[in-house]
């Protein structure tokens, strides 16, 4: 079996999971920032016949910033050419197809589509409106926590900053803030651990992480405790249904259990991380990928 995976040649994930493939799997990688040399036509054999599944993992993401307007259409073309070389795989062997991930990634429709599906979520809004934050940040009596939409982290010039979730307090809180940018807002659970997913062609894996402040991503998850879960059924078969209904072959999640043995669902991330998990659980998360790659969905 051949496994296509199209990256950026900083991405661990990638170098982690060619060095555990077993001997069934050929890896092949192409790097976003290494353009392999190509040719397509009319009068071409059509590559990537022998490619069984492709995986879309984070392609261009680490790319140099074009310096002039010349290499800024250079790279422009590269990257164009490179998306008609890799639709050259057919659609249905694409883990996961981009459209589908870019869909799955939007909170809101996350929330919605998975309180659809039977799962639990925070109540929360998304808004500008000073008012309606205000209402809704008093209504639950400041116990509220802010999100980002989407940046996980900011870059300028050589510095790098994580933006986490954060809790609200009175004290030190500008409401009038948010109305320069939306912003999404959830009532506070209080949680007795946090619980990450690794989902596979309708398989899953659930993971508990025990030990963890208000956001488990904080001091690079020292202290974090992992062990393997059975979650109840209910939200085993909702998280299944959430997936198939958002066209994902693969996909992590987030999830936090309450104190009263509640299941809240998160957000997904329909490329997260997952194989730092490895090391903890003496190779589960990466066994768990191999032994789902090729059933059917």
């Amino acid at each position: 079996m051949k496994l296509c995976i199209w990256s950026n040649s900083s991405d661990a994930t990638v170098a982690h999971i060619v060095q555990r493939a077993p001997d069934w799997l050929t890896c092949v990688v192409i790097n976003s920032d290494d353009v392999p040399v190509f040719t397509i036509g009319s009068n071409q054999p059509k590559p990537f016949s022998d490619i069984d599944f492709l995986w879309y993992r984070r392609p261009f993401e680490n790319n140099a910033t074009p310096t002039s307007v010349g290499e800024k259409l250079r790279l422009a073309e590269i990257e164009e050419a490179m998306w008609n070389l890799m639709m050259q795989i057919p659609i249905h062997k694409w883990i996961n197809f981009p459209t589908h991930n870019w869909m799955a990634d939007k909170k809101a429709t996350q929330l919605m589509l998975a309180h659809d599906c039977g799962l639990l979520t925070p109540e929360w809004v998304i808004t500008n409106k000073v008012t309606e934050a205000k209402r809704f940040i008093e209504e639950h009596e400041w116990k509220c926590i802010l999100k980002p939409i989407d940046c996980g982290y900011v870059t300028h010039g050589e510095q790098s900053w994580h933006i986490y979730t954060n809790e609200l307090k009175s004290s030190d809180t500008n409401l009038s803030l948010i109305g320069l940018c939306p912003t999404l807002i959830q009532k506070r659970l209080e949680k007795a651990f946090d619980v990450r997913t690794v989902y596979l062609n309708g398989s899953t894996l659930f993971i508990g992480l025990y030990g963890g402040p208000l956001d488990v991503r904080r001091n690079e998850m020292e202290h974090i405790q992992y062990q393997i879960l059975e979650p109840p059924s209910s939200v085993a078969e909702g998280y299944i249904h959430l997936m198939r209904k958002n066209g994902l072959r693969f996909c992590t999640s987030d999830f936090v259990v309450t104190k009263d043995g509640s299941w809240f669902f998160l957000e997904n991330n329909p490329n997260g991380q997952w194989v730092w998990m490895d090391e903890f659980l003496e190779y589960s998360a990466s066994n768990f990928f191999f032994a789902n790659l090729d059933v059917q969905p």
